[in-house]
């Protein structure tokens, strides 16, 4: 586990970085957003949304972080982020955000299947205090410490059953819920980005 998870190292590590874009265009785009607040000079917290249960949502009652599909009037995925988090969690991050960088892009899957949706991650450093208000589309909040991420004790697994068939996948248990899947992929680039070792 990397010694300190601070704001400041975090800001190195993606002012380093050069996310790798997905050459497909002719597929769906959506976006997500990492927000990031102080804990101490040694860590930063991380807002992670639970998802509301809906039976037409694919990622239905998951941890994920806060985000969605970039609409049509959109330019750019980073618009789709900002307005997912302001209608997601009610955090304006125009007033209450500072972007540090993108993150790689990643191919969505749903139930074991490829999707044809490609997310853009991007981590913003939130530069005051702030309230989220989950919308309808989310169940709860929680603020996790990026050194409770990479605590080897929360390390688990999730099994997941499609097609017939048991899988266990990789995951990291917070409380009583577990990250798996897409935002477990997306969180573990992020903190290899931190510590590469």
């Amino acid at each position: 586990m990397p010694k300190a998870l601070g704001i400041a190292p975090v800001r190195r590590a993606l002012a380093d970085h050069r996310a790798v874009a997905l050459p497909d265009q002719a597929v769906a785009r959506a976006a997500v957003a990492l927000l990031l607040r102080p804990a101490g000079p040694d860590d930063c917290e991380l807002l992670l949304i639970h998802r509301a249960e809906h039976p037409e949502d694919p990622w239905s009652g998951h941890m994920a972080l806060p985000g969605g599909r970039v609409d049509p009037g959109e330019a750019h995925a980073l618009q789709a982020a900002e307005r997912e988090v302001r209608e997601e969690v009610a955090v304006d991050l125009g007033r209450s955000g500072r972007l540090l960088g993108a993150l790689d892009e990643v191919g969505a899957t749903a139930r074991g299947r490829r999707v044809p949706l490609i997310i853009a991650p991007y981590v913003f450093e939130l530069t005051e205090p702030v309230d989220p208000r989950p919308n309808h589309e989310v169940q709860a909040l929680y603020w996790v410490a990026l050194t409770a991420l990479c605590d080897p004790m929360a390390a688990t697994t999730r099994r997941v059953h499609y097609e017939g068939r048991e899988h266990v996948l990789p995951g990291i248990r917070v409380g009583a819920q577990v990250i798996w899947g897409l935002t477990y992929q997306m969180l573990r680039r992020f903190l290899a980005l931190l510590d590469p070792r």
